[in-house]
């Protein structure tokens, strides 16, 4: 892919088609929601895998992210961050495949 295109939270809850399946930038606090155990009993469209999931926040927008699993939750959790990653849509909600995480500067 090329460079990520560099928006807020904010524009992509407002026009999610327009960034679907791209990859972003967006800059936020990310919060820890916990680990998702997955399995054929569960109808979201998300891997099978245990997975590690957080709410990124701006103002007045969030999104949830997945594919925290490399992170220690322990440096990250509640820090601004700067996360790029894909624009997903899930049943309705929008959501980032995390691709990576820093702090902000």
């Amino acid at each position: 892919m090329g460079s990520p295109i560099k928006t807020t939270l904010k524009e992509i809850v407002k026009n999610p088609d327009k960034y679907l399946g791209k990859e972003v930038e967006v800059e936020g606090t990310l919060t820890y929601a916990g680990k998702a155990p997955r399995g054929p009993v569960y109808t979201i469209n998300l891997p099978q895998e245990e997975y590690c999931v957080g709410i990124l926040k701006s103002e007045d927008a969030n999104i949830l992210c997945y594919g925290l699993e490399a992170l220690s939750f322990c440096d990250y959790d509640q820090q601004k961050v700067v996360i790029t990653g894909i624009v997903i849509k899930v049943h309705e909600t929008i959501a980032l495949r995390v691709l990576k995480v820093e702090f902000v500067r």
